[in-house]
Protein backbone atom coordinates (compact mmCIF):
# COMPACT_ATOMS: atom_id res chain seq x y z
CA UNK A 1 0.00 0.00 0.00
CA UNK A 2 1.23 3.44 -0.86
CA UNK A 3 1.09 5.66 2.22
CA UNK A 4 1.55 9.36 1.56
CA UNK A 5 1.76 11.49 4.67
CA UNK A 6 2.20 14.92 3.09
CA UNK A 7 -0.65 16.70 1.37
CA UNK A 8 0.75 20.22 1.25
CA UNK A 9 4.17 21.33 0.09
CA UNK A 10 5.25 24.55 1.77
CA UNK A 11 7.31 27.09 -0.12
CA UNK A 12 8.60 30.09 1.83
CA UNK A 13 9.22 32.30 -1.16
CA UNK A 14 12.15 34.69 -1.39
CA UNK A 15 12.78 34.23 2.28
CA UNK A 16 16.02 32.70 3.32
CA UNK A 17 16.08 31.66 6.95
CA UNK A 18 15.00 33.99 9.73
CA UNK A 19 17.80 34.50 12.26
CA UNK A 20 15.53 33.61 15.18
CA UNK A 21 13.84 30.34 14.38
CA UNK A 22 12.89 27.35 16.50
CA UNK A 23 12.01 24.03 14.86
CA UNK A 24 10.77 20.70 16.12
CA UNK A 25 9.55 17.63 14.25
CA UNK A 26 7.60 15.04 16.22
CA UNK A 27 5.54 11.94 15.49
CA UNK A 28 2.08 12.20 17.02
CA UNK A 29 -1.51 11.53 15.85
CA UNK A 30 0.20 8.71 13.92
CA UNK A 31 1.79 11.27 11.59
CA UNK A 32 4.72 13.66 11.37
CA UNK A 33 4.13 17.16 12.73
CA UNK A 34 6.50 20.02 11.86
CA UNK A 35 6.57 23.02 14.19
CA UNK A 36 8.32 26.29 13.28
CA UNK A 37 8.32 29.37 15.51
CA UNK A 38 9.88 32.67 14.43
CA UNK A 39 9.63 34.08 17.95
CA UNK A 40 9.53 32.69 21.46
CA UNK A 41 11.96 30.06 22.76
CA UNK A 42 12.58 26.33 23.08
CA UNK A 43 10.26 26.07 26.07
CA UNK A 44 7.42 27.23 23.82
CA UNK A 45 8.22 24.34 21.48
CA UNK A 46 8.03 21.99 24.46
CA UNK A 47 4.65 23.38 25.48
CA UNK A 48 3.28 22.95 21.95
CA UNK A 49 4.57 19.38 21.84
CA UNK A 50 2.83 18.68 25.17
CA UNK A 51 -0.47 20.06 23.84
CA UNK A 52 -0.31 17.96 20.69
CA UNK A 53 0.66 14.78 22.54
CA UNK A 54 -2.15 15.32 25.04
CA UNK A 55 -4.82 15.34 22.33
CA UNK A 56 -3.17 12.48 20.50
CA UNK A 57 -3.54 10.34 23.62
CA UNK A 58 -7.13 11.47 24.18
CA UNK A 59 -8.12 10.45 20.64
CA UNK A 60 -6.20 7.16 20.44
CA UNK A 61 -8.64 4.33 19.71
CA UNK A 62 -5.97 1.61 19.92
CA UNK A 63 -4.69 1.81 23.52
CA UNK A 64 -5.30 3.08 27.04
CA UNK A 65 -2.95 5.56 28.73
CA UNK A 66 -2.45 5.78 32.47
CA UNK A 67 -4.07 8.92 33.83
CA UNK A 68 -6.42 9.23 30.85
CA UNK A 69 -9.94 8.24 29.97
CA UNK A 70 -9.56 8.32 26.22
CA UNK A 71 -11.35 7.23 23.06
CA UNK A 72 -10.16 3.65 23.47
CA UNK A 73 -11.75 3.49 26.92
CA UNK A 74 -14.99 5.03 25.65
CA UNK A 75 -15.29 2.65 22.72
CA UNK A 76 -14.66 -0.33 24.98
CA UNK A 77 -16.94 0.60 27.86
CA UNK A 78 -19.52 3.32 27.09
CA UNK A 79 -22.27 0.85 26.17
CA UNK A 80 -21.94 -0.93 29.51
CA UNK A 81 -21.54 2.12 31.73
CA UNK A 82 -21.95 5.87 31.77
CA UNK A 83 -18.42 7.25 31.62
CA UNK A 84 -17.28 10.51 33.18
CA UNK A 85 -14.68 12.08 30.90
CA UNK A 86 -12.41 15.13 30.87
CA UNK A 87 -13.75 18.53 29.84
CA UNK A 88 -11.45 18.41 26.80
CA UNK A 89 -12.84 15.14 25.52
CA UNK A 90 -16.41 16.11 26.34
CA UNK A 91 -16.00 19.33 24.35
CA UNK A 92 -14.65 17.41 21.34
CA UNK A 93 -17.61 15.01 21.39
CA UNK A 94 -20.06 17.87 21.80
CA UNK A 95 -18.48 19.80 18.91
CA UNK A 96 -18.54 16.69 16.75
CA UNK A 97 -22.27 16.28 17.25
CA UNK A 98 -22.73 19.95 16.39
CA UNK A 99 -20.70 19.52 13.20
CA UNK A 100 -22.80 16.48 12.29
CA UNK A 101 -25.86 18.73 12.18
CA UNK A 102 -23.96 21.55 10.48
CA UNK A 103 -22.87 19.28 7.62
CA UNK A 104 -26.19 17.46 7.21
CA UNK A 105 -24.59 14.26 8.48
CA UNK A 106 -21.56 14.25 6.20
CA UNK A 107 -19.26 14.55 9.21
CA UNK A 108 -20.02 11.71 11.59
CA UNK A 109 -17.69 10.45 14.33
CA UNK A 110 -20.04 7.48 14.86
CA UNK A 111 -18.57 5.94 11.71
CA UNK A 112 -15.85 4.37 13.84
CA UNK A 113 -16.64 0.67 13.51
CA UNK A 114 -16.83 0.89 9.73
CA UNK A 115 -13.70 3.04 9.41
CA UNK A 116 -11.67 0.71 11.65
CA UNK A 117 -12.82 -2.29 9.61
CA UNK A 118 -11.88 -0.47 6.40
CA UNK A 119 -8.44 0.39 7.78
CA UNK A 120 -7.79 -3.28 8.54
CA UNK A 121 -8.78 -4.19 4.98
CA UNK A 122 -6.55 -1.48 3.49
CA UNK A 123 -3.64 -2.58 5.63
CA UNK A 124 -3.97 -6.04 4.07
CA UNK A 125 -4.58 -4.99 0.48
CA UNK A 126 -2.84 -8.08 -0.92
CA UNK A 127 -5.74 -10.17 0.36
CA UNK A 128 -8.39 -7.62 -0.61
CA UNK A 129 -11.80 -9.00 -1.54
CA UNK A 130 -14.62 -6.88 -2.97
CA UNK A 131 -17.01 -8.71 -0.65
CA UNK A 132 -15.12 -7.39 2.38
CA UNK A 133 -15.49 -3.83 1.11
CA UNK A 134 -19.19 -4.33 0.27
CA UNK A 135 -19.87 -5.78 3.73
CA UNK A 136 -18.77 -2.55 5.38
CA UNK A 137 -21.97 -0.92 4.12
CA UNK A 138 -23.91 -3.27 6.40
CA UNK A 139 -22.51 -1.32 9.36
CA UNK A 140 -24.73 1.67 8.51
CA UNK A 141 -27.06 0.63 11.35
CA UNK A 142 -24.20 1.25 13.79
CA UNK A 143 -23.43 4.85 12.79
CA UNK A 144 -26.32 6.72 14.42
CA UNK A 145 -24.90 9.79 16.17
CA UNK A 146 -28.05 9.92 18.33
CA UNK A 147 -26.79 6.75 20.03
CA UNK A 148 -24.05 8.89 21.59
CA UNK A 149 -25.60 10.31 24.75
CA UNK A 150 -23.80 13.26 26.35
CA UNK A 151 -24.72 14.60 29.79
CA UNK A 152 -23.29 18.09 30.23
CA UNK A 153 -24.03 18.26 33.95
CA UNK A 154 -22.28 14.94 34.68
CA UNK A 155 -19.75 15.51 31.87
CA UNK A 156 -20.35 11.94 30.80
CA UNK A 157 -20.89 9.83 27.69
CA UNK A 158 -23.00 6.72 27.17
CA UNK A 159 -23.75 4.60 24.09
CA UNK A 160 -27.22 3.26 23.27
CA UNK A 161 -25.79 0.80 20.73
CA UNK A 162 -23.39 -1.96 21.72
CA UNK A 163 -21.80 -1.99 18.23
CA UNK A 164 -21.15 1.76 18.12
CA UNK A 165 -17.55 2.99 17.91
CA UNK A 166 -16.29 6.56 17.58
CA UNK A 167 -13.48 7.81 15.35
CA UNK A 168 -12.12 11.32 16.00
CA UNK A 169 -9.64 11.29 13.12
CA UNK A 170 -11.62 13.89 11.17
CA UNK A 171 -11.49 16.57 13.87
CA UNK A 172 -8.79 15.92 16.44
CA UNK A 173 -5.76 17.48 14.74
CA UNK A 174 -7.68 20.63 13.94
CA UNK A 175 -8.99 20.80 17.51
CA UNK A 176 -5.46 20.38 18.88
CA UNK A 177 -4.18 23.15 16.59
CA UNK A 178 -6.88 25.44 17.98
CA UNK A 179 -5.45 24.79 21.44
CA UNK A 180 -1.95 25.50 20.13
CA UNK A 181 -3.27 28.77 18.69
CA UNK A 182 -4.76 29.68 22.08
CA UNK A 183 -1.35 29.11 23.65
CA UNK A 184 0.49 31.17 21.04
CA UNK A 185 -2.07 33.95 21.15
CA UNK A 186 -1.81 34.07 24.93
CA UNK A 187 1.93 34.72 24.54
CA UNK A 188 1.25 37.34 21.84
CA UNK A 189 3.15 35.26 19.29
CA UNK A 190 2.04 35.73 15.69
CA UNK A 191 4.87 34.30 13.56
CA UNK A 192 4.69 30.53 13.16
CA UNK A 193 3.86 27.65 10.85
CA UNK A 194 2.64 24.30 12.17
CA UNK A 195 2.01 21.44 9.78
CA UNK A 196 0.15 18.56 11.44
CA UNK A 197 0.66 15.88 8.85
CA UNK A 198 -0.29 18.55 6.29
CA UNK A 199 -3.97 17.60 6.53
CA UNK A 200 -4.30 20.24 9.27
CA UNK A 201 -2.15 23.35 9.12
CA UNK A 202 -1.92 26.42 11.37
CA UNK A 203 -0.43 29.45 9.66
CA UNK A 204 0.62 32.65 11.41
CA UNK A 205 2.29 35.72 9.98
CA UNK A 206 5.35 35.40 7.79
CA UNK A 207 8.47 36.67 9.55
CA UNK A 208 8.97 39.23 6.76
CA UNK A 209 5.37 40.42 7.06
CA UNK A 210 4.51 38.66 3.82
CA UNK A 211 2.05 35.88 3.18
CA UNK A 212 3.30 32.33 3.03
CA UNK A 213 3.23 30.79 -0.42
CA UNK A 214 1.77 27.31 -0.14
CA UNK A 215 1.94 24.67 -2.82
CA UNK A 216 -0.97 22.23 -2.90
CA UNK A 217 0.19 18.76 -3.80
CA UNK A 218 -0.82 17.19 -7.07
CA UNK A 219 -2.77 14.02 -6.25
CA UNK A 220 -1.01 12.15 -9.05
CA UNK A 221 2.55 13.24 -8.26
CA UNK A 222 3.90 13.62 -4.73
CA UNK A 223 6.73 15.79 -6.06
CA UNK A 224 4.50 18.25 -7.90
CA UNK A 225 1.85 20.83 -7.05
CA UNK A 226 -1.42 21.61 -8.79
CA UNK A 227 -1.79 25.15 -7.44
CA UNK A 228 0.04 27.70 -5.27
CA UNK A 229 -1.89 29.95 -2.91
CA UNK A 230 -1.03 32.83 -0.57
CA UNK A 231 -2.13 32.70 3.06
CA UNK A 232 -1.43 33.94 6.58
CA UNK A 233 -3.18 34.06 9.96
CA UNK A 234 -5.46 31.15 9.16
CA UNK A 235 -5.82 27.41 9.16
CA UNK A 236 -6.11 24.92 6.31
CA UNK A 237 -7.82 21.54 6.47
CA UNK A 238 -7.23 19.11 3.61
CA UNK A 239 -8.64 15.75 2.55
CA UNK A 240 -7.53 13.72 -0.44
CA UNK A 241 -7.83 10.29 -2.04
CA UNK A 242 -4.07 9.87 -2.37
CA UNK A 243 -3.42 9.05 1.29
CA UNK A 244 -3.57 5.43 2.39
CA UNK A 245 -4.97 4.09 -0.84
CA UNK A 246 -4.55 1.21 -3.24
CA UNK A 247 -5.86 0.45 -6.73
CA UNK A 248 -7.72 -2.78 -7.45
CA UNK A 249 -9.01 -3.64 -10.93
CA UNK A 250 -8.58 0.01 -11.93
CA UNK A 251 -10.59 1.35 -8.98
CA UNK A 252 -8.96 3.62 -6.39
CA UNK A 253 -9.80 2.57 -2.85
CA UNK A 254 -8.84 5.28 -0.36
CA UNK A 255 -9.26 6.01 3.35
CA UNK A 256 -12.34 8.27 3.28
CA UNK A 257 -15.78 6.72 3.70
CA UNK A 258 -18.99 8.56 2.94
CA UNK A 259 -20.88 8.23 6.27
CA UNK A 260 -24.20 7.97 4.43
CA UNK A 261 -23.19 5.02 2.22
CA UNK A 262 -19.99 3.70 3.89
CA UNK A 263 -18.39 3.66 0.45
CA UNK A 264 -15.48 5.63 -1.01
CA UNK A 265 -16.67 8.85 -2.66
CA UNK A 266 -15.16 9.60 -6.09
CA UNK A 267 -16.24 13.20 -6.62
CA UNK A 268 -12.93 14.95 -5.85
CA UNK A 269 -9.24 14.12 -5.72
CA UNK A 270 -8.44 16.70 -3.05
CA UNK A 271 -10.14 19.51 -1.14
CA UNK A 272 -8.58 22.19 1.09
CA UNK A 273 -10.70 24.44 3.33
CA UNK A 274 -9.31 27.76 4.57
CA UNK A 275 -10.58 29.69 7.59
CA UNK A 276 -9.99 30.48 11.24
CA UNK A 277 -11.43 27.54 13.17
CA UNK A 278 -9.15 24.56 12.69
CA UNK A 279 -11.48 21.97 14.24
CA UNK A 280 -14.25 23.08 11.89
CA UNK A 281 -11.88 23.14 8.90
CA UNK A 282 -10.76 19.59 9.69
CA UNK A 283 -14.37 18.39 9.87
CA UNK A 284 -15.43 20.33 6.77
CA UNK A 285 -12.63 18.97 4.59
CA UNK A 286 -13.89 15.46 5.39
CA UNK A 287 -17.55 16.38 4.91
CA UNK A 288 -16.98 18.38 1.71
CA UNK A 289 -15.12 15.45 0.17
CA UNK A 290 -18.38 13.48 0.25
CA UNK A 291 -20.73 16.26 -0.94
CA UNK A 292 -21.81 17.09 -4.46
CA UNK A 293 -20.20 20.30 -5.72
CA UNK A 294 -23.15 22.70 -5.41
CA UNK A 295 -24.01 21.55 -1.89
CA UNK A 296 -20.37 21.91 -0.87
CA UNK A 297 -20.00 25.43 -2.31
CA UNK A 298 -23.28 26.59 -0.79
CA UNK A 299 -22.26 25.40 2.67
CA UNK A 300 -18.79 26.93 2.30
CA UNK A 301 -20.38 30.29 1.46
CA UNK A 302 -22.83 29.97 4.35
CA UNK A 303 -20.02 29.26 6.82
CA UNK A 304 -17.73 31.91 5.28
CA UNK A 305 -14.84 29.56 4.57
CA UNK A 306 -12.79 29.34 1.38
CA UNK A 307 -12.33 26.15 -0.61
CA UNK A 308 -9.86 25.04 -3.27
CA UNK A 309 -9.65 21.59 -4.76
CA UNK A 310 -9.54 19.26 -7.71
CA UNK A 311 -12.51 17.35 -9.04
CA UNK A 312 -12.20 13.69 -9.99
CA UNK A 313 -11.89 14.65 -13.67
CA UNK A 314 -8.89 16.88 -12.87
CA UNK A 315 -10.75 20.21 -12.96
CA UNK A 316 -9.35 22.69 -10.43
CA UNK A 317 -11.81 24.99 -8.65
CA UNK A 318 -11.74 27.56 -5.86
CA UNK A 319 -13.99 30.10 -4.18
CA UNK A 320 -13.50 33.81 -4.77
CA UNK A 321 -11.60 34.50 -1.56
CA UNK A 322 -8.72 32.13 -2.32
CA UNK A 323 -5.59 34.06 -3.28
CA UNK A 324 -3.90 32.00 -6.00
CA UNK A 325 -0.27 32.61 -6.86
Amino acid sequence: MKKLLLILLFILCGCGKEEKQFNRTIFTFNTTVDITLYEGNKDDLNQIVNILNHYSKLSDYNKHYDGYVNLYDINQNAYNEEMVISCDLFDILELSKEYYSLTNGYFNIAIGKASFMWKDIRDNENSFEIADYDNIALEIANTNIDDVILDEEKQSVKFNNENLKLDLGGIIKGYALDKVYEYLNGKNYTKYLINAGASSVLIGSHYKKEKFTIGLQNPDNENAIYQKIKAKNCGIGTSGDYQNYFIHDGVRYHHILDPKTLENPHIYRTISVIGNNNALLDALSTAFFCMEYDEMINLANELKVEVIGMKYDGTVFHTEGVVVS
